[in-house]
């Protein structure tokens, strides 16, 4: 324990006074110490829907395709290792254990597989580096036994010693030396075969013959050209399930030399047989069942003796020590279950899945939108519903709060009321809510009563997209595929609808929209550029459009995927040919100005290239401190400086805790400046450094504060005006530090201008604004 003595004994009563008052409030402010440090990662998982289950000593192990939850039997508590903590890829497929070393192997789609003991992780990356079997390198399983790991690949089995952490053999299977899809493996030491369950019907070989020879392999003709996407070895018997198109999976098992029906599996969609210690287990869509050596039924778990229609499991896993099965389910996580049908249920905080089309963040919470559009933005019927995000909890606002409304594709909150919060549905129209309270509805069932027109101008769909408000309270919403996309909802409840030129019609995509600081409306036409409309004093709109053409916008490209408003006014576009930016948008409507879009460009390696140019821009975000964060569809997402020039970051999945490097939407939390990324595998937060600035100073404030002789990370220094000048001195007066803030936030090292970290000591730091009239000072105790 580190203790600080301060001698006040010669101090006036004053300064003593106003040093407690000092100390006390410092130590207020520590409890925003809990926020996350600048620069780290968090991956926002979800553990409702588990792959594969695993149990070593006290541990169990549940394994999403993003990442792992451990849950410890002694303690009680629940760990989460992702990429963050040191996974070395995503997609996970199946979990196993290596017995001998204590070890939970890992095993990645793309065949990468991680050793896990102990916080550790040991990579083998054979499979998934080799340019061998390149577009058929897909695993579906992981079989241990011994020191061997035989690895069901989509081209068929790869053998891995796990003692020296090397391929031992590759066998290729099928007709002729052919590739073949093997789904799992099962090994029988005591009759000498291994058994292979493909694409083909089941196949085995004898384990003394040399398996890397296609001929030692034979398929058994009882289950020739059907799927058999599972086998197993109990009591020295083999146990496969027989899948036929159409009809419910059957479970056979090998009695001498006869394949015979185990009556005992009813029929249904099997998703896992396995050998589990002293039990043989089955599970399939809507329960479990387990049994002894001697065919004894233990387990007969389903969702109507559970009276829980949500049980849906998929893999499991038997616990001698505590008489259990492990169950991993579709839906919840992971169970705990007894034979007396008693269940204990474990999931950790986070999203109830990885859907996210959308992203907005109003200040206060992050709302994630769930939709699920098809390639051509048709609607799938997703009814996931809109998660939320605040105070570091994941909540979820259910379908049966969305009247039962599918495929929402945007959230907006009300810039004067938080709380006052629109979802766009792709085919079911506009919600509102007020305080977590439905209030409108507007859908094609009562059209007549507002302004959104239906697809094809009839029927029962209303795509509606985007939404924003204006300066004047109007509430701006379009939809896709009519004759008039373009609706206005007045602040007293009244609507019109507009049309936006000969441009759109019945077949034009119709998804995002902008109000920007000018009032202007800028609505996105998937493949045809912009339109841009500005709203006269009268009512009647001037309407714009901008697209490839010079004079008429000089964009890169017409597809447009999103855009977004600096600071100055400017807007920055993402097409499918890189960035561009109107830098005079003003313009637009002033006969014989121009308004046409510039590419930024810059010199790499002597070669001058536009920002981007080669990327499908899918999203555009500018932060606090005025800088651009850039989506694109493959190469993951880009940090630049605020004129575009300079690159700070670029994250993909390959050098970042990014699930993939396809990105939907980027959203900034203004206050804290952690910037979201949607993702097709979910979502993941980075904390940058920049907030959005304030007008005013608004009681700035330091944390963590005081700093503790334990604490290695950044000083924040918040509240503060937009670009304020910072400087911060010692009680002798001497300079120690001088930066400007990021938006409305500064940051500092601790250190001096040499590097070196300053001492003991209560520190001042000086904020100004850009101009010199507003000032403020923010009092920093550090204890070393």
């Amino acid at each position: 324990m580190v203790g600080v003595y301060i001698n006040m004994y010669f101090w006036p009563m004053r300064y003593i006074s106003s040093f407690l008052t000092f100390l006390l409030f410092c130590l207020t402010l520590a409890s925003f110490g809990q926020s996350r440090p600048q620069g780290q990662w968090t991956e926002h998982v979800s553990f409702n829907h588990l792959r594969d289950v695993a149990q070593i000593g006290d541990l169990v192990f549940g394994a999403t395709s993003q990442a792992m939850m451990i849950y410890d039997k002694a303690t009680g508590e629940i760990e989460r290792i992702g990429k963050q903590s040191g996974l070395s890829d995503v997609d996970i497929v199946a979990l196993d254990v290596y017995a001998a070393k204590k070890q939970v192997v890992i095993g990645y789609s793309n065949g990468n597989i991680d050793l896990f003991r102990n916080g550790r992780i040991t990579n083998i990356s054979d499979i998934s580096r080799s340019t061998l079997f390149l577009g058929n390198r897909r695993m579906n399983h992981l079989r241990v036994d011994g020191d061997l790991l035989y690895v069901s690949m989509a081209f068929g089995i790869v053998v891995i010693d796990l003692r020296e952490q090397l391929v031992r053999e590759t066998y290729i299977i099928g007709p002729f030396g052919s590739q073949l899809e093997v789904y799992q493996t099962a090994i029988d030491r005591d009759n000498g075969f291994i058994y292979a369950g493909t694409v083909d019907g089941l196949y085995r070989a004898r384990l003394n013959s040399p398996l890397a020879f296609f001929q030692s392999w034979t398929r058994v003709p009882r289950f020739s050209q059907n799927d058999i996407p599972l086998v197993t070895v109990f009591n020295s018997k083999a146990f496969i399930c027989q899948r036929i198109d159409g009809s419910l999976d059957s479970i056979f098992w090998l009695n001498d030399t006869v394949w015979t029906h185990f009556d005992e599996f009813v029929p249904q969609t099997y998703t896992d047989l396995r050998t589990s210690e002293d039990l043989l287990i089955g599970v399939h869509s809507f329960g479990v069942r387990a049994f002894n050596s001697n065919f004894g039924m233990i387990y007969n778990l389903t969702q109507d003796n559970l009276s829980r229609p949500e049980f849906h499991p998929i893999r499991s896993v038997r616990d001698t020590e505590r008489n259990r099965l492990w169950i991993a389910s579709l839906f919840e996580g992971l169970y705990e279950m007894n034979p007396l049908d008693a269940f204990l249920n474990y999931l950790p905080d986070g999203p109830i899945n990885s859907r996210a089309y959308s992203l907005f963040h109003n200040g206060k919470r992050l709302y994630v939108a769930t939709a699920a559009l098809s390639s051509t933005f048709t609607e799938q019927f997703d009814r996931s519903g809109i998660f939320t995000y605040e105070d570091f909890v994941w909540d979820r606002i259910h379908p049966d709060r969305l009247n039962n409304i599918n495929d929402i594709v945007a959230v907006r909150s009300n810039p004067e009321n938080s709380n006052h919060i629109v979802a766009s549905s792709w085919g079911g129209g506009l919600l509102e809510y007020i305080d977590g309270q439905l209030v409108n509805e507007y859908n094609a069932a009562n059209s007549a009563s507002h302004g959104l027109s239906r697809v094809n101008n009839t029927g029962s769909t209303i795509r509606a997209g985007w939404m924003d408000w204006d300066s004047k309270g109007n509430l701006w919403v379009v939809t896709s595929q009519n004759d008039n996309p373009l609706s206005v909802r007045r602040p007293d409840g009244s609507w019109q609808t507009f049309s936006l030129g000969s441009a759109v019609t019945t077949t034009t995509i119709v998804q995002r929209l902008m109000v920007t600081s000018r009032d202007q409306i800028w609505v996105q036409l998937r493949t045809g550029g912009v339109i841009v409309v500005q709203e006269n004093e009268t009512g009647g709109l001037q309407i714009a459009r901008i697209t490839q053409t010079e004079g008429q916008g000089n964009l890169p490209s017409n597809i447009v995927n999103d855009f977004d408003e600096d600071r100055n006014g400017s807007i920055w576009l993402g097409t499918g040919a890189g960035v561009a930016v109107i830098f005079n948008p003003g313009n637009i409507f002033q006969s014989g100005e121009n308004f046409d879009a510039v590419r930024i460009t810059f010199e790499e390696d002597g070669v001058v290239q536009a920002l981007l140019s080669q990327e499908n821009v899918t999203c555009v975000k500018v932060d606090g401190a005025n800088n651009k964060w850039f989506g694109t569809s493959f190469r993951g997402a880009f940090y630049t400086s605020s004129d575009g020039r300079e690159e700070i970051y670029a994250f993909n999945q390959n050098n970042s805790p990014l699930p993939s490097s396809t990105i939907f939407d980027i959203d900034v939390d203004p206050l804290s400046g952690e910037v979201f990324f949607a993702t097709p595998g979910g979502i993941t937060s980075y904390r940058g450094a920049a907030t959005q600035g304030l007008d005013f100073f608004d009681e700035p404030f330091a944390y963590p504060n005081p700093v503790r002789p334990d604490y290695q990370g950044p000083i924040y220094i918040r509240n503060l005006v937009t670009d304020a000048q910072v400087k911060i001195t010692d009680l002798s007066g001497n300079l120690v530090f001088e930066t400007t803030a990021e938006g409305g936030q500064a940051i500092w090292d601790g250190r001096g201008f040499f590097g070196e970290p300053v001492a003991t000591g209560v520190y001042t730091a000086f904020l100004n604004d850009r101009d010199g009239f507003q000032t403020a000072v923010v009092k920093i105790l550090i204890v070393r």
